[in-house]
């Protein structure tokens, strides 16, 4: 307990005789208890005890870490790699069932990379006087082509399933201009026995030069269809304009899928033409 019966005595002048009574403070220390406040208490605190845990934290980190590489990291790679680890069972069937939906949907993509383009060079190489039909040969193919390949003057498709198909070609003028101006173009596509299976026709009749444009589609069930671009008829004195400049023969796969909707090969009404009679 502090004697304090002395303590409205003066403090000596010559502090050299002068002793501090047991119990008190230093000055300096009563200083520094005039900064505590409550902040300052509990930073102490907060340190004191992360001082004590920081070893117990870091050591339980690193076998938290261990742990999740054994059995998560380690059965997550496994999964990814096909295999089906103890305890993940479900886990990676669902994975491997989600991979094959994913490969079944990508599939539907594959067609957008077949295509094929290619144009006749000749001036068709059959317009003589009387002989005014006949197939266009397009043996000329413009940068890669997929999923189809040059046939026999025609295009054959190497794929199952939807095809967009587009035919353009042109004629010179009649002769004098005199004589039939008809002018009649057919997509045509054949199964790999060569038999007929779609046509679309294109009919113009004008005795002045010409572009016959012919935009199609069919559905093949099977690679080995071969698609043609024809004439059915055209005056004998007219030109087929050779060159990339004035015919195209386009095929794009569009879909593999079978079995929805029609084909394009259902039979159509055929208007009843009146093929003229010259030859000239």
């Amino acid at each position: 307990m502090v004697d304090s019966s002395d303590i409205d005595r003066p403090l000596p002048k010559d502090p050299s005789g002068f002793t501090r009574p047991k119990g008190t403070l230093e000055v300096s220390a009563i200083r520094g208890l005039q900064n505590v406040t409550l902040d300052t208490v509990k930073s102490a605190a907060a340190n004191e005890l992360l001082g004590l845990t920081n070893p117990v934290r870091s050591n339980l980190f690193a076998r938290i870490d261990e742990w999740g590489k054994a059995n998560i990291v380690a059965p997550l790679q496994q999964i990814f790699a096909g295999l089906k680890p103890p305890g993940w069972e479900k886990a990676a069937e669902a994975f491997q069932d989600g991979q094959k939906a994913i490969t079944n949907r990508l599939d539907l993509l594959n067609p957008f990379l077949h295509y094929g383009y290619f144009y006749m060079h000749s001036k068709g190489g059959f317009l003589q006087f009387n002989q005014n039909s006949g197939r266009m040969p397009f043996n000329h193919q413009l940068g890669p082509a997929t999923g189809c390949e040059p046939f026999d003057g025609g295009v054959r498709l190497l794929e199952h399933g939807l095809w967009s198909i587009q035919a353009q070609i042109a004629a010179g003028d009649n002769a004098l201009h005199v004589g039939s101006g008809w002018f009649e173009v057919v997509v045509r596509t054949y199964d790999p026995q060569g038999r007929l299976y779609s046509q679309q026709f294109g009919r113009q009749d004008s005795v002045r030069p010409v572009t016959n444009t012919v935009t199609t589609s069919v559905v093949v069930p099977e690679p080995g269809y071969v698609v043609r671009l024809e004439i059915s008829w055209v005056h004998g004195s007219r030109e087929i304009l050779g060159g990339p400049a004035n015919n195209r023969l386009i095929v794009k796969h569009i879909s593999n899928k079978l079995g929805v909707g029609d084909t394009g090969a259902e039979d159509s009404y055929t208007p009843r033409f009146e093929i003229p009679d010259e030859r000239g």
